[in-house]
């Protein structure tokens, strides 16, 4: 591929003698151009189908884009509905404190990356256990930060389960151990097995 410029040339009266021109093989440059516009296509797909909320915010912590997967986690219509919405206003009442430091941290860049947990307050009214992490990157040319953030509510209840069980289970053991113990009258008598 050739980029080709073309000019008159004139005489010193001013008048076109003829015409030049100039032509550039840029074939490696629209080589290179088709190569990082597919390349950012790529990259583009893997965030709108990821199922992380990734969303980027402004230095004052204004959110400037969001994919899908942050929409859906923070139950409202549209981007739309989050652009321009200070991250900190989907943090629940109470929570701000851990996301704002952070924040300011990042703005008096004293981090680069940085990541926590806090609770999130849907569009529904909901309050969802999050896992974040924030980065500072350039978009657009300007400084921002990508903030990732995944839904731990289910996790949390799970491991309270277990924490819950593993107590009941410990209390049924001290129980059946008191109950040998009322029985055979010592701890070794107790610890022999109920079948010797």
């Amino acid at each position: 591929t050739y980029r080709s410029t073309k000019f008159p040339v004139r005489d010193d009266a001013g008048d076109v003698i003829g015409i030049a021109g100039v032509s550039t093989d840029i074939t490696d440059v629209e080589a290179e151009r088709a190569a990082l516009e597919d390349a950012e296509m790529r990259l583009r797909t893997l965030v709108e189908a990821s199922p992380v909320a990734i969303a980027v915010t402004d230095e004052a912590g204004g959110i400037i884009y969001a994919n899908p997967a942050t929409v859906q986690l923070c139950a409202v219509p549209s981007i739309d509905d989050l652009h321009g919405r200070s991250a900190l206003e989907l943090v629940a009442p109470g929570q701000q404190d851990g996301l704002a430091s952070t924040l300011a941290a990042f703005a008096a860049g004293e981090a680069d990356s940085a990541s926590g947990r806090s609770v999130l307050q849907r569009g529904d009214g909901i309050a969802l256990h999050v896992e974040y992490t924030v980065n500072r990157i350039k978009y657009a040319g300007q400084n921002a930060f990508q903030v990732q953030v995944r839904d731990v509510t289910d996790a949390i209840a799970d491991h309270l389960r277990n924490r819950d069980q593993e107590h009941e289970l410990e209390t049924a053991r001290k129980r059946y151990e008191a109950a040998l113990m009322s029985r055979f009258g010592t701890k070794q008598a107790a610890e022999a097995p109920v079948w010797a």
